[in-house]
């Protein structure tokens, strides 16, 4: 039987290792099937090593990196104070600047590239920044075209690259499909529950068509056509297929749409291996039956000196209670946060770096970790963790128990599947929080915990991850789109949109003026 024809992918992700990590398994998938694959990324060493630990660098065969230069990542907030609301509408929104270099990049490196050929030959390997690359158009001529572009949902500008160059897009959603802290809909009981519930249901569908109207902005200034919907975060009219790597088991039961493939999160093939200093100290805890509390919050938080302190309060109430004397921390903070340590952490940690009593320390802080190496440690036995993505499904994956204590963006709602899910607690308030108490809870009843995550672990394993993903991608490629899976679903009007939120707005203010008075009627009976 003849081997399948080699074909070329494109990958591209914004400047964030949080977005290109979930690409990584499914490059390193393709290839290995004997595809040739092209990724359109952060040329910096970080992300550069990223990709060479996953035997994706520039000197592995039918690999090719684009680096592209992106300026300093900026939130949302600080753009509104540095070019004003205005001026992030007129330029497409906060994910047009963001990911803007990504489309030069794309049209830069393919030019005006033929169809995609089916040849076997592998491509050649380089790193190159979108800046000082030829064009193929400046070489006299054409690179082929990719079958399918793979992006990141954050890089809108490659999704117009690929649709200029009529190459069909799949994107990769890495969120829960809700961002919302809300609990599965069978919990979703009583009259508070159901009026928030009418009230996320009509700020999505107002939140879908601001989306919309900034994408559109972001197009039209390339000459590309209006999209009728948003292709951002899957819904049930969405008109892009997308990958998300989550799945049913963790994430909450919904109706979807069929270009909407749930193929849960995939290990790492290859991953940084532990430290010698770290590993043995790891080793010594497991050999001395000390239960390690791994505390990370994740490379975009910034923590403030009143947030560090409140945080070692909470962790060392516990670890100096009765009975918990064998539990040691490691935190992985940056080193320019590392000042606001109090200082007898700062003199528990010293031990951990002196040789004499490095294995018998309690606390051990570092700048950086390799995340999945300390998580797959059997040393480690909690983690308390602000719930970013990579960071909820590295440890679901290794069946380490979480506390959750969410900051914003998608955390709070990977912390609700965490809690729905029964593999952790939630800490009200973030950082700020009980942190003390929802350690506590995991610890006393830690055997129940590590069982229900691993049944958690097998359900998300049966989604398919990488190999799954690849297939979707390979479907999508054999039958050059994916035309066939559209219902052809269309959100109503803005108007009937506006009419029916403002319904649901007063439905639920309603809903709540009812729950109000009957709570105020039930206090004055038993008075």
């Amino acid at each position: 039987m003849a081997a399948a024809p080699s074909i070329e992918f494109a990958f591209a992700t914004v400047s964030q290792m949080g977005h290109l990590k979930p690409l990584i398994p499914y490059m390193s998938e393709l290839m290995r099937r004997g595809h040739r694959v092209t990724i359109f990324c952060d040329g910096g060493d970080k992300y550069v090593r990223e990709l060479e630990g996953a035997g994706l660098g520039p000197s592995s065969p039918n690999t090719t990196i684009v680096g592209v230069h992106f300026s300093e990542v900026r939130g949302p907030s600080a753009l509104r104070k540095e070019v004003g609301l205005l001026g992030i509408l007129s330029k497409g929104g906060p994910l047009a600047m963001a990911s803007a270099p990504l489309y030069e990049a794309v049209l830069g490196h393919y030019g005006g590239g033929s169809s995609t050929s089916s040849s076997s030959s592998s491509s050649s390997s380089s790193s190159s920044s979108s800046s000082s690359s030829s064009s193929p158009a400046a070489e006299g001529k054409a690179r082929p075209l990719p079958a399918v572009f793979v992006c990141d949902f954050f890089s809108t500008a490659a999704v117009d690259a690929a649709d200029k160059l009529g190459v069909p897009v799949v994107v990769v959603f890495p969120n829960p499909l809700s961002m919302t802290a809300m609990p599965p809909q069978r919990d979703r009981t009583g009259l508070y529950l159901r009026a928030r519930s009418l009230m996320v249901s009509g700020g999505e569908a107002v939140f879908a068509r601001l989306l919309l109207l900034a994408r559109n902005k972001e197009r039209s200034s390339r000459g590309l056509p209006a999209l009728l919907e948003q292709d951002i975060f899957p819904c049930a009219t969405q008109d892009r297929l997308t990958i998300a790597t989550t799945g049913l088991g963790f994430e909450f039961p919904c109706s979807r749409s069929p270009l909407l493939h749930f193929v849960g999160p995939s290990p790492p093939a290859a991953f940084p291996p532990l430290g010698p200093d770290l590993a043995s100290w790891l080793d010594a805890r497991r050999a001395a039956g000390t239960r390690v509390v791994y505390v990370a919050f994740g490379t975009m938080h910034t923590f403030k000196a009143e947030g560090v302190a409140k945080l070692c309060s909470e962790l060392t109430r516990v670890q100096q209670e009765p009975g918990q004397d064998s539990i040691a921390f490691l935190w992985s903070l940056p080193a320019d946060q590392q000042g606001f340590l109090p200082p007898e952490v700062v003199a528990a940690a010293a031990a951990a770096e002196d040789s004499a009593t490095a294995t018998e320390a309690r606390w051990r802080i570092e700048s950086f970790v390799p995340q999945w190496a300390v998580l797959a440690h059997e040393a480690v036995q909690v983690y308390v963790t602000h719930n970013g993505a990579n960071s909820t499904y590295e440890a679901l994956l290794n069946e380490v128990p979480m506390v959750c204590v969410p900051t914003g963006k998608d955390q709070p709602a990977n912390a609700a599947r965490v809690k729905a899910s029964g593999t952790g607690v939630v800490v009200p308030g973030g950082p700020a929080g009980p942190v003390a108490a929802a350690l506590r809870e995991v610890l006393a009843d830690l055997p129940a915990f590590v069982k229900r995550i691993g049944t958690v672990r097998r359900a998300l394993a049966t989604q398919g991850g990488a190999t799954r993903a690849a297939d979707v991608i390979e479907h999508v490629a054999a039958c050059g789109g994916y035309e066939h899976l559209k219902p052809g679903l269309v959100r109503p009007s803005w108007s009937l949109a506006l009419l029916g939120t403002a319904a649901l707005g007063v439905a639920a203010a309603a809903v709540a003026a009812v729950a109000v008075a009957g709570g105020v009627a039930a206090r004055r009976r038993q008075g």
